[in-house]
């Protein structure tokens, strides 16, 4: 618990963490000012237009920003050799779930954030149930992918560049999917995170996906070499 919420102060008052998450308070001011013919209030889905729009924009950013910000989180500390303080005091398990749920918690606290913003501005207050967690559990998927790297990685350079490539081209091969109807990149939509923002009960697929990556982070974080 105590590496759990070290984690997250530091990576909540790192100066990135700051400009990134000052980005989203932005873009959620945009939304919520200047949208004004896109309607916040719930329809006959349960989904509001408005979050949905929102809630879009942060899952194209959302993965390239925690490539900058969390590529590092095992690699760099492994590449220079302080992971090797702190695993004789706790379990390499304890560590990789400790950063893993710091490295979530911090984008929790940015779509709580920005929600009120955005109610602030809108004069109103909503809660499309299926939407909020389906974002929840986009980036679940999206920290538990650039964890997974960053523990394969040798150094957090390379685990930065693998991160960053990946988080342009899930879109780019989302969006071929999405208007091209070829059977290989249909089937390969389901295995990326961006499908299941406009999905219901579809997203326990996709927390059945995070769960089997932070099992396989473990077991390689548990036999690297450190």
């Amino acid at each position: 618990m105590a590496l759990f919420f070290l984690t997250l102060k530091k990576e909540i008052f790192s100066i990135k963490s700051f400009v990134i998450g000052g980005l989203f308070i932005v873009v959620s001011v945009l939304a919520g000012k200047y949208t004004t013919s896109v309607s916040i209030f719930l329809n006959s889905n349960g989904s509001s237009d408005l979050i949905d729009l929102l809630f879009g924009i942060y899952g194209f950013l959302g993965y390239i920003f925690s490539s900058v910000l969390f590529s590092g989180l095992i690699s760099k500390e492994v590449e220079s050799q302080t992971m090797r303080y702190v695993t004789p005091y706790l379990s390499r398990k304890a560590i990789y779930l400790a950063k893993y749920f710091a490295s979530l918690c911090y984008f929790l606290i940015i779509l709580a954030v920005s929600l009120v913003v955005l109610f602030l501005f809108r004069g109103a207050v909503v809660f499309p149930i299926y939407s909020i967690l389906s974002i929840i559990a986009f980036f679940a998927y999206i920290q538990s992918l650039v964890l997974l790297i960053s523990t394969v990685s040798k150094s957090e350079r390379f685990s930065t560049l693998i991160n960053l490539i990946l988080s342009l081209a899930f879109p780019i091969v989302y969006s071929i999917a999405y208007f091209k109807n070829w059977p290989i990149l249909k089937a390969v939509q389901w295995f990326m995170p961006y499908i299941y923002l406009t999905k219901t009960w579809e997203v326990v697929f996709l927390l059945f996906l995070t769960i089997s990556i932070i099992f396989l982070g473990i077991s390689c974080f548990k036999r690297k070499e450190i």
